[in-house]
């Protein structure tokens, strides 16, 4: 059917894009390590080797499979101006999605520790605790969410709108969250996958999720971290303060506006039409993940967080 080709060529894109980008990341830090053992050792050498292998040399290769899968746009009205409000709304909202996801992060990670008797880490703060903030604003505050929303919000949800706005979104922020193959940053990013998601599909526009992204990324990755690193006392229990008023006012945003949420169903997509013989039903959210290249995708990203757990 042409909606399971749909599913085959962009789930079959996703899981070239992050196996490639993993194993070439892999591959060079290998090469790399021993024929300048000192450079390999270096830590912003990780974080420089990631975005190359990921959008310079796994992306083109996955867009041969994903441009086959027609663009759609939602079914419902787009808005193409964000005013200040509603800005300010969703990034209140999108910290609080995800200071809600990381508790439960916390909570699997806790379970996980005490059933193992080993301590789990954080993969973000591994990587980008020993660089130098310059570093760290470059590659996690601009260049990784200016990448990651044009590939999820501009290339992949666009191509999954077919199914309408709400599958879209989840689905896209799923893979959004899987994407990170780690469990310090799965379950939060999927959690914005879904805010990100809305907002790209309601305003039409990857501009305002990159801004909404970089500035999530700075205050979650850069500020805070900074802040905590003093061991300020009175500094890091306002912190903490902060963050359970930030979830208490996202959540009285969320209910007091969820009226006016606006979800579509699928559209009439441009050059889609269906062939003669092709019998068009429903598709699921989970055989995006359990079929075919989907599962491909999944088991890809579970086997490359459970080693990032051993390791």
């Amino acid at each position: 059917m042409l909606d399971q080709m749909r599913r085959k060529y962009v789930m079959k894109g996703l899981a070239i894009f992050i196996i490639i980008a993993q194993l070439s990341a892999i591959l060079i830090s290998l090469v790399v390590s021993a024929v300048y053992p000192s450079l390999g050792e270096k830590m912003w050498f990780a974080i420089v080797l990631s975005p190359v292998c990921f959008y310079l040399i796994a992306l083109p290769i996955a867009w041969i499979s994903i441009r086959r899968a027609p663009v759609c746009e939602s079914n419902g009205p787009v808005r193409k101006r964000m005013t200040v409000k509603a800005f300010f709304m969703f990034f209140i909202v999108g910290l609080a999605f995800m200071y809600i996801a990381n508790l439960f992060t916390q909570g699997v990670v806790y379970v996980i520790e005490h059933i193992t008797g080993a301590e789990t880490g954080n993969v973000v703060e591994d990587i980008f605790g020993g660089v130098s903030p310059v570093i760290t604003v470059l590659f996690a505050v601009v260049i990784g969410p200016v990448m990651e929303e044009i590939v999820f919000r501009g290339i992949v949800l666009r191509r999954l709108l077919y199914l309408g706005d709400k599958k879209a979104i989840i689905i896209s922020a799923l893979a959004f969250g899987l994407f990170h193959c780690n469990l310090t940053q799965i379950f939060y990013a999927a959690a914005l996958g879904i805010v990100f998601g809305y907002v790209a599909v309601r305003y039409g526009r990857t501009i305002y999720t990159i801004i909404l992204h970089m500035m999530i990324n700075l205050l979650g990755g850069v500020l805070m971290p900074m802040a905590v690193s003093t061991q300020n006392t009175f500094l890091v229990g306002m912190i903490g303060l902060t963050v359970i008023a930030v979830i208490i006012l996202g959540g009285i945003l969320f209910f007091a506006n969820r009226a006016f949420i606006e979800l579509y169903p699928a559209p009439a997509c441009e050059n889609a039409q269906p062939e003669p013989w092709a019998v068009r039903r429903p598709e699921r959210v989970w055989e995006f993940f359990f079929k075919d290249w989907g599962l491909v995708f999944t088991l890809f990203c579970v086997l490359m967080m459970i080693v990032s757990l051993i390791m």
